[in-house]
């Protein structure tokens, strides 16, 4: 992880066959980072960040491949 806040976590979002999509939530910082961790070369890449997350908010992931497809809070808006 790379959060220094005590109140952080870490959460899967979305795996499919060797990927898994996971995010470290800090909710000390109101930040959140994915990272798409490949399990076949096992390595981890953060793949976007977001910051002025709320503590409690919900996250979805697929991968496809076409890519990566989010749903996510987005802060500008709120929704």
């Amino acid at each position: 992880m790379n959060s220094q806040s005590e109140q952080a976590s870490i959460g899967i979002i979305s795996a499919d066959k060797d990927l898994v999509i996971y995010e470290e939530s800090d909710q000390s910082n109101n930040t959140s980072r994915y990272y798409l961790y490949d399990l076949k070369n096992d390595s981890a890449k953060e793949i976007y960040s977001i910051a002025n997350i709320p503590a409690l908010h919900y996250t979805q992931a697929v991968i496809s491949s076409n890519g990566i497809m989010f749903n996510f809070y987005n802060p500008e808006n709120g929704f």
